[in-house]
């Protein structure tokens, strides 16, 4: 069956992992995708470990699916003619390189886009191609610290903690790739491409939307709320009889269900924890009176109570050699 980007091309000179994401998500959809890396050491995740084979870490696997590969050396001019070349008949060109490196290289967007007239331009940045940091590089780790992610995550006490998963890098490629399929469909009216550019640094104060909210509300540094939520009560980890488990009540009527589960009836209508406002006014005392139902029963029977009354979802989670289990309202 044909999907929708069958007859795409796409060119992507991009690396590590917001470009590679966003042309992998074209290629998923059907688009053809030509890799170009630099001679000799190629992408640089290819270098990241673990190596399931030589000059194939597992992070380079996870970005470069169903792609061909070119290594070319654009800064002699045979290998930008080569590039030039294939962008003469691509629909899309994705860069990241540093700050006026494109343009050094011949692969920015009017040089392209003046091959091309049909190109979609995709420029992918630390802190964007202008302002006083455009020069700066930019990191996934970098940008948590820097917009404030990094001051949020963890547990109150704690020291810094990154987020393991690459959320800025990931949510970048995503916005890359709806910026780029926004253009595609809006060539299909005008028969002309354009270009678009997105940045880390933007991605990163995106992510923070209600946090930001939140501060200019109250003026305050958020707080480090370890797995809670500071806005929600009960919605952290709590220990059960038998390890972890997840509690998550995202509103008043699961607030009541799961009462009835935990055998919490006396307090369900407690005027300290009636509404989820009123719980998170009081959520020293509303998690202390969770905690200590939690302690006495297994974390199988919390969630099989919930599942036979439609109240709850749970899954597993690793934690060390731990299981936690994930309870959450639907």
């Amino acid at each position: 069956m044909s999907k929708p980007l069958t007859g795409i091309r796409v060119l992507d000179l991009s690396k590590v992992l917001a470009g590679p994401l966003c042309a992998q998500y074209l290629g998923d959809l059907g688009a053809d995708i030509i890799k170009v890396e630099t001679v000799g050491q190629g992408d640089e995740t290819r270098g990241w470990p673990p190596f399931p084979a030589p000059g194939l870490g597992t992070v380079f696997l996870s970005a470069n699916r169903n792609k061909r590969s070119i290594a070319v050396d654009m800064k002699t001019e045979k290998g930008r003619e080569i590039v030039h070349a294939l962008a003469s008949s691509a629909d899309v060109a994705i860069e990241s390189f540093g700050t006026g490196v494109a343009e050094r290289l011949g692969i920015d967007a009017a040089t392209l886009r003046s091959l091309n007239e049909r190109l979609i331009h995709c420029s992918i940045s630390g802190f964007g191609r202008s302002g006083p940091l455009k020069n700066s590089p930019g990191y996934d780790v970098i940008l948590q610290a820097f917009c404030g992610i990094m001051s949020m995550t963890g547990d109150e006490d704690g020291g810094y903690i990154r987020s393991p998963i690459s959320p800025i890098d990931q949510m970048t490629g995503v916005h890359a790739f709806s910026g780029i399929l926004a253009l595609l469909y809006a060539r299909e009216k005008t028969g002309k491409g354009g270009a678009i550019q997105v940045s880390l640094f933007e991605t990163a104060l995106g992510l923070l939307g209600y946090n930001l909210q939140t501060y200019w509300e109250r003026g305050v540094q958020p707080p480090k709320c370890g797995s809670s939520h500071e806005s929600l009560c009960p919605y952290q980890a709590f220990e059960a009889a038998d390890g972890p488990i997840m509690i998550g009540v995202a509103n008043d009527n699961l607030w009541r269900k799961f009462c009835s589960v935990a055998g919490l009836d006396a307090i369900v209508d407690d005027r300290r924890f009636r509404t989820n406002a009123d719980r998170v006014a009081h959520r020293r005392h509303a998690g202390k009176r969770t905690s200590e139902i939690s302690r006495t029963r297994r974390a199988h029977s919390n969630y099989d109570a919930g599942k036979s009354r439609g109240d709850a979802r749970a899954g597993k989670l690793r934690a060390s050699s731990r299981r936690m289990r994930v309870c959450r309202g639907r």
